[in-house]
């Protein structure tokens, strides 16, 4: 993954509105189902399933109409993403957490915005603060680390990863999904 783009916000501002979880709906991570039922990739045991399950509801995840409107004019635009149909995440991971591997197919965005099964959906992930020592996000055969918070990485669909928090602060990253629209000329 390289780094595409860069999102200036106030993000000391942006932190502290999580921290007081002012304006922001809050849940527990997701889920794990089948995530290896890949071809290539072993099913795991439901047992080991459930304790990870577990583990992985320790994953913090906010969801609010006011992120969109932080976006800077142009900025979905220039990364040829609709600007009605865009979900805006922030996933919060606690130290000694992660996200477990799993390939994403952005179904759900295509389901709420109402696009047909074949239409073009695409995410961006943006950390929302500085890395920090145990800060990883594995992306294939590539380790993404010593970003800066607001750095644009493109996160293509289908793709094997896995993020985790080994170290001793706190780990938030936002992801904007969105239909993706033609670049303008």
């Amino acid at each position: 993954m390289l780094k595409q783009d860069r999102l200036d916000i106030n993000w000391v501002a942006f932190n502290k509105q999580l921290d007081n979880r002012d304006n922001v709906q809050v849940s527990r991570g997701a889920l794990l189902e089948n995530v290896y039922d890949k071809e290539g990739y072993e099913q795991i045991p439901a047992e080991l399933q459930t304790l990870l399950n577990q583990l992985n509801a320790q994953k913090i995840m906010y969801e609010s109409d006011t992120f969109v409107p932080l976006l800077p004019e142009g900025f979905l635009t220039r990364n040829s993403i609709s600007t009605t149909n865009v979900l805006i995440k922030i996933l919060e991971h606690p130290p000694g957490t992660n996200t477990w591997p799993h390939m994403d197919t952005y179904n759900s965005a295509k389901r709420k915005f109402g696009l047909a099964k074949d239409s073009r959906v695409k995410r961006l992930w943006i950390p929302c603060m500085d890395y920090e020592f145990g800060h990883i996000l594995c992306v294939e055969k590539q380790v993404v680390i010593g970003y800066k918070a607001g750095d644009v990485f493109e996160f293509p669909q289908n793709i094997m990863h896995s993020a985790f928090n080994i170290g001793i602060k706190t780990r938030r990253v936002m992801t904007v999904t969105g239909e993706e629209v033609a670049k303008a000329a």
